[in-house]
């Protein structure tokens, strides 16, 4: 094959790949376009009352209460006065063990129960194994 001839079939080849992107890329953003028109978006509506923006994020605000819905059921969400998706927790006694967990939204979880939080799950388990210890596991998880 020739240089010219290369040349070509590598433009032609180029042109083939650009047009398959262009293609795939369309249907990606139709796609998307018609999910957020028609399938239902609860999480926004429980983000505009949760959440706050602050300058790198959002955060949580204490005393929030929201009911979650996306397709796992309704969950309550409760924000308590440290900011945190957790119960509320005075101060610390006497010999309590405080465990605190910080992460992402995979930690804050809203689609789940609290008591299903892997943080409050192990809480669970830690008071079962060590019933002689008093345990809280506080989750302060930002998304």
């Amino acid at each position: 094959m020739s240089p010219p001839q290369q040349r070509n079939s590598t433009l032609a080849v180029l042109r083939l790949l650009l047009g398959d992107l262009m293609v795939v890329g369309t249907v990606f953003l139709a796609a998307e376009v018609l999910l957020r028109i028609f399938a239902p978006q609860p999480l926004q509506r429980v983000l505009r009352y949760v959440y706050e923006p602050i300058q790198n994020g959002f955060r949580l605000k204490p005393g929030a209460r929201a009911i979650s819905n996306n397709g796992f059921g309704n969950q309550e969400f409760v924000v308590n006065s440290w900011g945190g998706r957790d119960y509320e927790y005075g101060p610390k006694q006497p010999g309590e063990w405080r465990i605190l967990f910080l992460g992402d939204s995979f930690t804050e979880n809203i689609a789940l129960a609290l008591d299903e939080l892997y943080p409050k799950v192990l809480e669970a388990q830690l008071r079962k194994t060590y019933p002689d210890r008093r345990y809280s596991l506080l989750c302060l998880a930002r998304p």
